[in-house]
C-alpha cells in the first residue's frame, strides 16, 4: 500500500529553504494562519487595512516592521465595501499616497453584499474555493471567523477552517490573517492564549497569534504577541494609534495607524489614568459640597 506523503530519512534530512516571510520581525510567513485577536473596538480591522497597503506598497508596516510587497485581498464578512473601501482612502490619504497608484490587482476587497459571496470558509468546497482566490497574493485577510463561519466556536471542530486555511497557504505561499474576538483578561492576567474567545483548538491551529487590548477611549491599543511557531521568538509589546488627520468639517481626512513602543505605551495609559483620576476626586468633591 502507498502511503502519500510519507517521508523517510533522506526526506528528513534534506536541507530546508528559508521560510518566505513576509514581515519577518512579526513572523508572519506562509502556513498556519494567523489570528488578530481583540475586543470591538480595538482596531483590529483597520491596523490590518494599514498592513495591507504596506504590503501592497512594500512599506514597513505601521512605519516600523519591514515587509515583502506584493498582492493583498481582503476578504470582508463584518464591514461591508462602503466603510471598507472609505478605510482604505482615509488610510492612503494618511500615508500621503493615492490608491491610483497602485496597481489594480495590488489590493482586492471581495465583500459580502452579493449573496453567496464569498463562500463561508466551512462551507462545502471552500479549500478549493480559496486556494484560486489566494494564489498569486501575498497576504489575505478573512474579517473575521465568526462571521465567515457557522460552526460553533467553543467546539474543537471550530479549528478546521483554519487548518485549512493552513494548506491553502502552504500551497499559494499567501499569508492568511484570520479576525477574531477576544474576551477580558482572565484573573487579572494581562493577557494569555484563554484570552481568545472559543475553544482553545483555535489558538493550537495558528503559527502566530496576537491579543489587542484597549478600553474605550484608550489613547491607544496595547497588542501582545502570544505565540510564533515560525520563529519561537515572540515581538516585544507595542502599541497601535489610530488618529485622524487633516480632518475639516467637510472631509473626513485621512487616517493614520501609528505605531507605540511600549516605554511611550506606558506613559500614554499612565497620563489617562492620572486624567481619570483627577476627574473623579473632582467629582466626588463636588459632591461632598453639596452635600455639605
Amino acid at each position: 500500500r502507498e502511503f502519500r506523503g510519507l517521508m523517510n530519512v533522506k526526506d528528513i534530512a534534506k536541507p530546508l529553504a528559508d521560510l518566505p516571510f513576509l514581515v519577518p520581525i512579526l513572523g508572519l510567513a506562509s502556513g498556519a494562519p494567523t489570528l488578530f485577536a481583540g475586543y470591538g473596538f480595538s482596531g483590529k480591522t483597520v491596523a490590518l487595512q494599514s498592513m495591507a497597503l504596506s504590503v501592497a506598497r512594500g512599506r514597513p508596516v505601521w512605519g516600523v516592521y519591514g515587509c515583502k510587497k506584493g498582492r493583498v485581498v481582503h476578504v470582508d464578512f463584518e464591514q461591508g465595501a462602503r466603510l471598507t473601501n472609505l478605510r482604505y482612502q482615509r488610510l492612503a490619504r494618511g500615508m500621503k499616497f493615492s490608491l491610483s497608484e497602485l496597481d489594480d490587482d495590488a489590493l482586492q476587497v471581495y465583500s459580502n453584499e452579493v449573496e453567496g459571496e464569498p463562500m463561508k470558509i466551512d462551507a462545502p468546497g471552500a479549500e478549493d474555493y480559496y486556494r484560486e482566490l489566494f494564489d498569486g497574493c501575498s497576504l489575505a485577510i478573512v474579517d473575521s471567523l465568526k462571521a465567515s463561519s457557522d460552526i460553533d466556536e467553543n467546539s474543537s471542530a471550530s479549528r478546521a477552517p483554519l487548518d485549512f486555511m493552513g494548506r491553502v497557504s502552504a500551497a499559494t505561499g499567501c499569508v492568511v490573517i484570520v479576525i477574531h474576538h477576544a474576551r477580558k483578561p482572565m484573573d487579572g492576567a494581562k493577557s494569555s492564549r484563554y484570552n481568545i474567545r472559543g475553544s482553545g483548538a483555535l489558538f493550537d491551529a495558528c503559527s502566530s497569534a496576537f491579543i489587542l487590548q484597549a478600553e474605550k477611549g484608550a489613547p491607544a491599543t496595547r497588542i501582545l504577541h502570544e505565540k510564533c511557531r515560525n520563529t519561537g521568538i515572540l515581538a516585544r509589546d507595542f502599541g497601535l494609534q489610530v488618529m485622524d488627520v487633516d480632518k475639516t468639517s467637510t472631509d473626513e481626512g485621512g487616517l493614520i495607524v501609528r505605531h507605540v513602543d511600549i516605554a511611550e505605551l506606558i506613559q500614554l495609559e499612565e497620563k489617562q489614568a492620572s486624567a481619570r483620576l483627577a476627574i473623579r476626586e473632582k467629582y466626588n468633591g463636588s459632591q461632598e459640597d453639596k452635600q455639605n
